[in-house]
């Protein structure tokens, strides 16, 4: 007995017969594949969050590295200070290495230098020297224009 009810065509993916596309491969998170030459604004939100990530780290070298007779004062949050600068450098340069680089990213890199404009703002209400203020102040300037980019950057 033949059976009838079965067409000749192939259903595999790789027949010739197929009436719908093949989906593009996406890794694990979903997100599809960066195309080979990345947009301008890929480029610039990658090159912000570098460049953030590669001052906050050394950002957190120069904090371990202050000795005790620096007229900064923040010898007793030293560590505290320093690992969190780590933290914040090792986030926003993963980030920078994402293809393609997320809103998300970009966001919480924003919100995050809002964080250090913040702490640096808590920091100038301590008595501090010249030079210290003015580190202080360059600092929450740097991440004040990061933050601006940042976010402006997000598509």
């Amino acid at each position: 007995m033949i059976d009838h009810s079965r067409n000749d065509t192939d259903d595999s993916p790789h027949s010739p017969h197929q009436t719908e596309p093949l989906r593009r491969p996406t890794d694990q998170a979903g997100n599809k594949p960066a195309p080979e030459h990345e947009s301008a604004e890929q480029s610039h939100a990658r090159t912000a969050l570098a460049i953030d990530g590669i001052a906050c780290a050394a950002a957190a070298i120069g904090t371990v590295a202050i000795g005790h007779g620096s007229p900064l004062h923040i010898r007793c949050a030293r560590a505290p200070l320093a690992a969190a600068l780590g933290g914040t450098s090792a986030l926003l340069l993963r980030s920078a290495r994402r293809k393609p680089i997320r809103n998300a990213d970009l966001e919480r890199a924003a919100l995050i230098n809002l964080g250090w404009v913040l702490t640096c703002g808590i920091a100038l209400r301590r008595p501090q020297s010249t030079l210290g203020t003015a580190v202080i102040l360059s600092t929450a300037a740097f991440d004040a224009g990061a933050a601006v980019a940042q976010w402006r950057l997000r598509s």
